[in-house]
């Protein structure tokens, strides 16, 4: 894996089902024109997220690290105080739940790609 700048850079990943649910809240409990930030409010460094992703594919390698991108910010953890006291919104996934679902779906579908 590629890891731009030092790994250190910090992102709120939110599970799909989660921003659904969201938007299903917001259309319900919402007024036009209303804005949310959604997520999960727990920040994971990109550095985290590559282990977790070497570990889960046996990857016997290291990342590899290139000049940040300089549009990139370096922390980016969603506050979703409004999102739950309006609408009553909460993240009902965990990252660790939700990425070993998509490797195991990246696996299987990789694996028929290949046959």
């Amino acid at each position: 894996p590629i890891i731009y700048g030092d790994g250190q850079q910090v992102r709120d990943f939110v599970s799909v089902e989660d921003v659904a649910e969201a938007n299903l809240l917001a259309m319900d409990k919402g007024e036009g024109g209303d804005v949310f930030n959604i997520g999960t409010k727990i920040g994971r460094s990109v550095n985290e997220i590559a282990s977790q992703l070497i570990k889960a594919f046996n990857f016997n390698g290291k990342p590899l690290y290139a000049k940040l991108q300089l549009v990139e910010q370096q922390n980016s953890v969603a506050d979703i105080s409004r999102a739950a006291k309006k609408l009553g919104f909460k993240p009902k996934y965990k990252l660790e739940d939700k990425l070993n679902e998509i490797i195991q779906w990246n696996k299987i579908n990789y694996e028929n790609e290949r046959h």
